[in-house]
């Protein structure tokens, strides 16, 4: 009787803590996204302020530009398609 409360013990132990790591990086899945949904709405912001006649404003597509590494180059052409240089 005694290993059967053990074993149940243990196992509501083990269920809550795999529960507990799973709420913590399902938290760090929320803030992420959080995290690119801001970037997304700064380039959008960024695009229409450009489309609106304010050419100070930055590409909205300019954080792509460390996508890729040396010797390689991200450029977008006249007719907004993103090409890659090496």
């Amino acid at each position: 009787m005694d290993r059967d409360i053990l074993w149940r013990r243990m196992k509501s132990h083990t269920c809550l803590h795999s529960l507990s790591l799973s709420s913590c990086r399902w938290k760090l899945v929320q803030l992420g996204l959080d995290e690119q949904y801001k970037k997304l709405n700064e380039a959008k912001r960024a695009a229409s302020s450009r489309s609106c006649g304010d050419e100070s404003a930055p590409n909205p597509q300019d954080f792509l530009s460390v996508a890729v590494h040396y010797p390689w180059a991200r450029a977008i052409s006249q007719t907004k398609v993103p090409y890659y240089i090496k």
